[in-house]
């Protein structure tokens, strides 16, 4: 009776544990331990469910506890094993077991030390899963039929000759041509085959005569002739180094400015001081501008020559002829029976030319101008724009009384090249004298001058 008890009691205590092992792995199909809640986001859930096993390195340490909607992804809340230290630079992809088989969810963890919190997002990635490849098969199939479709048109196109047939028909046209060429090329070799014969000869004739000049035994050959030029040569080599040798010595006066230092001293500071004046030469800049127009008072013409100096100060000469020149007035007093009466006159004279000559400096930017502006004292302000090769003018001159000075607003700007346009608009403060013209011309800078003369020389 004891040894039926102790089986009934072992086969009792057997069944228990296969019920708790069946329970236990029912719960969760990874096993045995603690888990953690974790969720994540995907685009597409298809093929995963509840229960769907949680890999990480390739074994199962969870599952998938349910999947819901939010808004148009997949909210997917699943179970790890509390063992397993999710970081929070972990990344979860979806994986495929084989070519068909089921999907699984795959956790790759990260190198951070710091951990993931309970019911916390792990970020997805979307997996290499068969459906992916066999989307990209399906396109690349899709591109290749396209382009055998396209390359198939173009070898044979419907009711067309195909480039194939263009590509003998056109070989064998150029071979007709070769032919035709070669034909015609023996032709002309049998038609000028005297000419040619002399040629040839013409051609043995001239090496002949190269090889005796090139031969050094005859005394009247080229050689012979270098051969002397070679040794004069040495002679005058001889000759130079002994010059050189009594320079070192000090012998005579240029040996001696070498070597005596206070000649050398003086010749430096000469030397300095010439060097010094062609320094300052060629700093000297010059620019030519002639400019034709006309306006309300009729034709204008200006020739301008600048010479800068340095680039801060420059000078200008030039001559101005217009058909009319600016109103002048006169003054005539007449006394009738002791009564005193003045009239005013305004006079223009017709075709005059004046001269203009003024001394600049510039400041960055601006440019003052002081003295003859067409032939009466005046002054000038100049302003280079940067954003547009152009420059903006003001000038005042010609005191005239009773009326006042001219008051001139001007701008010159750049069309293309050496070609300038201009405009102008004089006695801007005298409303009914006030006139407007405009002019093109052009200008030279030296590098201008020197092409043109170049040109012409």
């Amino acid at each position: 009776m004891m040894n039926e008890f102790k089986v009934g009691l072992f086969a009792v205590l057997a069944i228990i544990a296969v019920v708790y092992m069946s329970l236990r792995v029912t719960m969760n199909q990874s096993g045995f331990g603690e888990y953690q809640t974790y969720r994540t986001i995907v685009d597409d859930a298809s093929g995963i469910f509840a229960k769907t096993p949680i890999k990480v390195a390739g074994i199962s340490a969870g599952r998938i506890k349910a999947i819901e909607l939010q808004g148009n992804r997949a909210l997917v809340t699943f179970e790890v094993l509390r063992k397993i230290k999710i970081t929070k630079d972990s990344i979860l992809r979806i994986r495929s077991v084989g070519l068909l088989g089921d999907k699984f969810l795959e956790i790759t963890v990260g190198d951070s030390d710091e951990l993931l919190a309970s019911d916390a997002l792990v970020p997805s990635e979307t997996g290499g899963g068969i459906e992916n490849l066999a989307r990209d098969v399906a396109e690349v199939v899709s591109d290749v039929k396209k382009i055998v479709s396209e390359f198939k048109a173009a070898l044979a196109p419907v009711n067309q000759e195909s480039p194939i047939q263009r590509i003998v028909r056109n070989i064998e046209a150029v071979s007709t041509d070769a032919r035709e060429a070669a034909a015609m090329f023996r032709r002309v070799l049998a038609q000028n085959e005297a000419r040619l014969n002399q040629m040839v000869a013409n051609l043995e004739s001239f090496a002949q005569k190269a090889n005796y000049q090139l031969d050094g035994s005859h005394k009247d050959s080229f050689m012979a002739s270098l051969h002397e030029v070679m040794d004069e040569a040495k002679l005058m080599a001889n000759d130079l180094q002994e010059v050189v040798a009594n320079l070192k010595q000090g012998k005579g006066s240029l040996g001696r400015i070498m070597v005596e230092e206070d000649i050398a001293d003086d010749v430096k500071q000469t030397l300095s001081g010439v060097k010094k004046m062609v320094g300052r030469v060629d700093q000297i800049k010059s620019q030519i501008s002639v400019f034709a127009g006309t306006g309300n008072d009729g034709g204008r013409t200006d020739a301008t020559y600048y010479l800068h100096t340095s680039p801060e100060r420059f000078y200008a000469f030039g001559i101005t002829s217009a058909s009319w020149s600016p109103a002048q007035e006169t003054e005539t007093i007449t006394t009738t029976d002791g009564v005193r009466s003045v009239e005013y006159e305004e006079k223009r004279s017709k075709s005059k030319f004046r001269i203009n000559a003024q001394i600049g400096r510039r400041f960055q930017n601006w440019a003052v101008r002081l003295g003859m502006i067409e032939s009466s004292g005046g002054v000038g302000i100049d302003y280079n724009l940067n954003f547009w090769p152009a420059t903006l003018s003001a000038e005042v001159y010609d005191q005239r009384e009773h009326i006042g000075p001219n008051v001139r607003l001007a701008t010159e700007f750049r069309l293309w090249n050496v070609f300038y346009g201009k405009a102008m608009v004089d006695d801007v403060a005298q409303k009914d004298r006030r006139s407007a013209s405009v002019a093109a011309g052009l200008k030279f800078y030296d590098d201008d001058l020197k092409s043109l003369l170049s040109f012409l020389w």
